[in-house]
């Protein structure tokens, strides 16, 4: 019990309340680096296929990604890619 009153008295659960806070914020900025990684790896890879399947069959990005089944959305995000 005299653990406890210490605690109290120096105001630590208030800074294990924060700690945990900051650990939690942490843990949420790296799971959001880990997918932000992925997606662009993806789109790498996207862009690979397209730019390698468009090489080898002389054919235009449109038919590309047709052939490959890119949704629209990410066919919009890669050919950004494309047209610079």
């Amino acid at each position: 019990m005299k653990k406890n009153e210490i605690m109290k008295e120096y105001g630590f659960e208030e800074i294990e309340k924060e700690v945990k806070k900051m650990c939690n914020l942490g843990e949420m900025i790296a799971r959001e680096n880990i997918e932000k990684g992925l997606v662009q790896g993806q789109k790498k890879k996207n862009i690979e296929l397209i730019t390698n399947l468009m090489n080898s069959l002389s054919i235009s990005f449109s038919k590309a990604v047709e052939l490959l089944k890119v949704s629209k959305d990410k066919v919009l995000e890669i050919e950004k890619y494309f047209k610079s």
